[in-house]
């Protein structure tokens, strides 16, 4: 038996259509805000003001949408968005949405490439052999600051390495290049 419709008008169609879109527009409304917002900060002052503005926001689509603009452009990445954006990393590895997951993925295996090295570096030397050298210092605690990160990222990477398909292929070669870089 086939069911009848009720008859609707073109306009009580839409209209339901509609209803159903108004919480998706309000949340991308918001997420173009914050967007405006962030590139505000990126234009007025740097890239570390907008990601810290970023980060104020709480707004892990918004780090998602930054990330996967600088994780093109490895040179403007520094120590100091390590230290600001690792935290954010593991908020995204830990989601249960597989985009954010891979972002997160994309950031961790730029910083593995390109910051390891610096990380070790920096804390098998520490500061304070000879004389004061402040940026040296400051250099360490970030890069100790990272390293800590790190290893707490290795133990979110171990509980999600069972994850199936490319995502889950991703995620155990970072556990990979993590256990080989700090053990």
């Amino acid at each position: 038996m086939q069911q009848q419709l009720p008859d609707m008008s073109e306009t009580e169609v839409l209209g339901i259509f509609l209803r159903g879109h108004e919480p998706m527009m309000a949340v991308l409304s918001t997420r173009h805000r914050g967007l405006k917002i962030v590139f505000s900060q990126y234009r007025n002052k740097d890239i570390k003001a907008a990601f810290e503005t970023a980060i104020s926001l709480n707004d892990l689509a918004v780090i998602v949408d930054m990330l996967s603009v600088i994780n093109q452009k490895y040179t403007i990445w520094s120590l100091d968005l390590c230290v600001l954006l690792l935290p954010k990393i593991e908020e995204l590895l830990l989601s249960k949405f597989e985009t954010y997951i891979s972002r997160g993925c994309e950031s961790l295996k730029l910083i593995l490439r390109h910051f390891v090295p610096v990380i070790k570096n920096n804390i098998q030397s520490p500061a304070g052999s000879f004389g004061v050298d402040i940026s040296r210092e400051e250099r360490y605690r970030k890069s100790e600051k990272c390293h800590d990160k790190l290893v707490s990222i290795r133990s979110v990477l171990l509980k999600k390495i069972s994850i199936p398909g490319t995502l889950g292929t991703k995620i155990k070669e970072l556990y990979s290049q993590l256990k080989a870089a700090f053990d």
